[in-house]
């Protein structure tokens, strides 16, 4: 279980980084910062460091927060940010499953 939720991990990571490739970081930081933390936090969970999951849950509700705000002032072009929203979403509930179900 916790193997899917890091690959959905590190795919979001690399949408964060196709945003930086397309645009560039200027402009662009918010994604860099929340595509390196997702990567860390791809790692955390294949080594299975203690409360990743939480952490998990926290940055990706920071981040789907700061995307749904922020989402009007896009000045470029949104499908990577809406893929991005939808998978954060997924993200979030796969990982409280895994935190609340088990």
């Amino acid at each position: 279980m916790t193997t899917l939720l890091a690959i959905l991990l590190a795919v979001d990571a690399i949408l964060h980084g196709v945003i930086i490739a397309r645009f560039g970081v200027k402009g662009n930081e918010p994604p860099l910062v929340f595509g390196l933390a997702y990567a860390a936090l791809t790692v955390a969970i294949f080594l299975g460091i203690p409360y990743a999951l939480w952490a998990v849950l926290f940055v990706t509700l920071v981040g789907l927060v700061g995307l749904t705000v922020a989402y009007k002032n896009i000045s470029h072009e949104k499908t990577v940010e809406r893929v991005i929203w939808v998978l954060n979403v997924v993200i979030i509930l796969f990982a409280s499953f895994i935190l609340f179900a088990r």
